[in-house]
């Protein structure tokens, strides 16, 4: 194969890949009303255990968190704000949402920040409900 022929090929995988990563885009849109991925952190419970707090929000489910252990044992648990499949979603309040929207945005990791104080004692108690 010469070198033009790799190089149709890549730009033909390339724009191919463009177009199913669109695809995907306009899939959540029409399944799940969007998706808005709010935010992302790893803390640790009262208990020591670490746990990522994944904040979403999307037009079929509404406002939710999923928690999932970091821990050799597994263990997940979901929380709807908007009464999202309660037999399966813990129910929280929209400020308990939004005191982990906040903490979350922009972090992947919990590092002790000053400024995050309140909001990381607030989450973490939150947290500790929820695991209950």
């Amino acid at each position: 194969m010469n070198a033009q022929n790799i190089i149709a090929l890549y730009k033909a995988g390339k724009a191919a890949y463009k177009v199913g990563s669109q695809a995907k885009n306009i899939y959540d849109l029409v399944s799940q009303g969007g998706k808005d991925k709010v935010g992302s952190v790893l803390m640790r419970d009262s208990n020591g255990n670490l746990w990522q707090v994944k904040v979403r929000a999307t037009g079929k489910r509404g406002r939710y968190i999923k928690i999932t252990s970091k821990q050799k044992a597994s263990r997940e648990i979901r929380a709807s704000v908007d009464d999202y499949k309660p037999e399966k979603y813990l129910s929280i309040t929209s400020d308990e949402w939004t005191i982990f929207a906040l903490f979350a945005e922009g972090k992947d990791d919990w590092q002790g920040r000053v400024e995050d104080q309140d909001l990381y004692s607030n989450a973490k108690n939150i947290l500790n409900r929820l695991l209950k």
